[in-house]
């Protein structure tokens, strides 16, 4: 009999290249992951909601195969520090100050959620494009 397999994406997830790395924003750390290509003409941010972390959305970072997706743990969750102030306005400076300092490209697409919901399009950083949502 053979053991059986942990998740239906392992193979997938064992091939798609990922980095750990971490970034000062507003004095407190954050820390994400690239999955794919580091060197991709596209680039995705994909945030998490409330309450989660980068492991909710590897599994579509994976599936976004020849494209660099950044995931980060969101402040307060994960490994990541937490905000001073726990509002949704602490949470929209924290996501356009780690875009400023994380992505590279310069016009990343984002996709996010937030308890559930999708991140409201106003609440996108600058100078972002807009990308599709997960729940």
């Amino acid at each position: 009999m053979q053991p059986p397999v942990l998740s239906p994406y392992q193979s997938l997830m064992a091939a798609t290249p990922v980095v750990h790395r971490s970034v000062q924003v507003d004095g407190r750390t954050t820390h994400y992951w690239e999955y794919g290509p580091s060197d991709a003409d596209e680039t995705v941010l994909a945030v998490h909601g409330f309450r989660g972390d980068h492991h909710g959305l590897e599994t579509i970072a994976a599936h976004l195969v020849g494209v660099r997706v950044i995931v980060p743990d969101p402040a307060g969750f994960g490994i990541s520090d937490p905000l001073a102030v726990s509002e949704i306005d602490s949470y929209v400076a924290w996501l356009q100050g780690f875009t400023r300092h994380s992505a590279s490209a310069p016009t990343p697409s984002c996709s996010g959620t937030r308890s559930g919901r999708s991140w409201s399009p106003r609440r996108w950083p600058r100078g972002s494009r807009r990308g599709c949502s997960c729940s």
